[in-house]
């Protein structure tokens, strides 16, 4: 029989807390300087990360009928995701917290948006192809695998000298901080 829990016993772990590292203003458009010597699909997943607050597998799950027009807005629903998931490879399903939510887009967003569908519409007619209906695809056609968007922006810190800390769910904290300010 026992007299006390020998729970009582353990002392819990100590959590380090690490205060996190956010892109400031000045940072986001070093960011954009960037771009200027991307191509047009790093240019706009990058700007859509910046300017939607999107985490990375609702990006490569976008499809062009996510987005419509509302008077004068340009309005995207986001509703699924792609993750990778051990044994499945690459699967499709709802956003991380289960709910869609939509974002009104600055104009400027429609803008880069609208000229990447055009520049995908006239690489797809070259190749004798249907535009996709998904956004982000290869010069296949074919879904761009989650870590190809995580690699390339990581090139782009190195590039620029960012800290190793910064990653691409930076971008989204940079979007919801630019939000509450």
């Amino acid at each position: 029989m026992l007299f006390s829990n020998p729970c009582d016993r353990v002392k819990p772990l100590r959590v380090e807390h690490k205060e996190g590292r956010y892109l400031d203003e000045k940072q986001a458009m070093e960011v954009m300087q960037a771009l200027e010597d991307e191509d047009i699909q790093n240019r706009t997943t990058i700007k859509v990360l910046l300017y939607t607050g999107m985490r990375r597998g609702e990006l490569c799950a976008l499809r062009w009928s996510d987005f419509r027009t509302s008077g004068n807005s340009f309005i995207l629903t986001v509703s699924r995701s792609r993750s990778i998931v051990a044994g499945k490879g690459v699967v499709e399903g709802n956003t991380k917290n289960g709910h869609s939510r939509q974002i009104i887009l600055s104009p400027a967003l429609r803008g880069v948006l609208l000229s990447y569908r055009w520049r995908l519409a006239q690489e797809a007619a070259r190749h004798g192809r249907k535009l996709s209906p998904y956004l982000f695809v290869n010069s296949d056609g074919a879904l761009i695998h989650p870590d190809t968007f995580t690699k390339r922006l990581r090139k782009i810190y190195d590039a620029i000298g960012f800290p190793r800390e910064y990653h691409l769910h930076t971008l989204r904290h940079y979007f919801v901080t630019s939000l509450l300010h």
